[in-house]
């Protein structure tokens, strides 16, 4: 009895070494096989995988396998996103941060800074350098929120001590035009953030 009920279940299991669609979509994609990533980034991605969904926002934005959608970008991006998944949160955040790309608008998108920031606080409150010195930027330039130094000091100081090398030009930028009392506001504000949000207190 005990044989055949091993038979009957590698019999009826799954076959050992198949590939997940999370496994192929991964694999396709990186082989540049678009057309043939579809499908399995599509049934992995609506089933929660976020590599999956990450991946298929892509191929929707790239017209990779597909026609361009950028609605349907935004929505895979943004279930990733949701749930904390850094590469789709940058991905989207770039979206609304340009209305497309750093080369121009691009059609289904519309710049919007308050929803750029809201994605890349997210991340940057949870340590991430790259999204602290997008912080620092928008601070900087009045994106999103109104222009402040010691804020825009704050986040890129912070990002350069999680080793984003470009924060500290950033830093030393805003330092320059900045009045005493505005560094000592600033250097206030990095304390608090340094105890809050560094990546170092991310990890701990």
């Amino acid at each position: 009895m005990k044989r055949l009920t091993f038979t009957l279940a590698i019999l009826f299991s799954p076959a050992v070494g198949a590939e997940t669609d999370a496994f192929l979509c991964d694999r396709l994609f990186a082989a540049s096989s678009y057309s043939e990533a579809v499908a399995p980034c599509t049934s992995a991605a609506e089933k929660g995988d976020l590599n999956a969904q990450t991946t298929l926002g892509e191929l929707y934005d790239h017209s990779e396998g597909v026609a361009a959608d950028a609605a349907q970008s935004a929505r895979w991006w943004g279930e990733a996103a949701a749930i904390g998944h850094l590469p789709a949160q940058n991905l989207l955040a770039l979206k609304y941060y340009y209305g497309g790309t750093v080369f121009g608008p691009e059609e289904g998108w519309t710049q919007d800074y308050n929803k750029a920031m809201e994605i890349w606080r997210s991340s940057a409150e949870r340590g991430e350098p790259t999204s602290q010195f997008m912080l620092g930027e928008m601070y900087k330039l009045g994106q999103g929120a109104p222009r402040n130094p010691e804020t825009a000091y704050a986040w890129f100081m912070l990002s350069s001590q999680g080793g984003y090398k470009l924060a500290t030009d950033g830093a030393m930028e805003m330092s320059r035009s900045m009045t005493p009392q505005q560094k000592q506001q600033a250097r206030r504000l990095l304390d608090d953030y340094t105890l809050l949000f560094s990546k170092k207190t991310a990890l701990q």
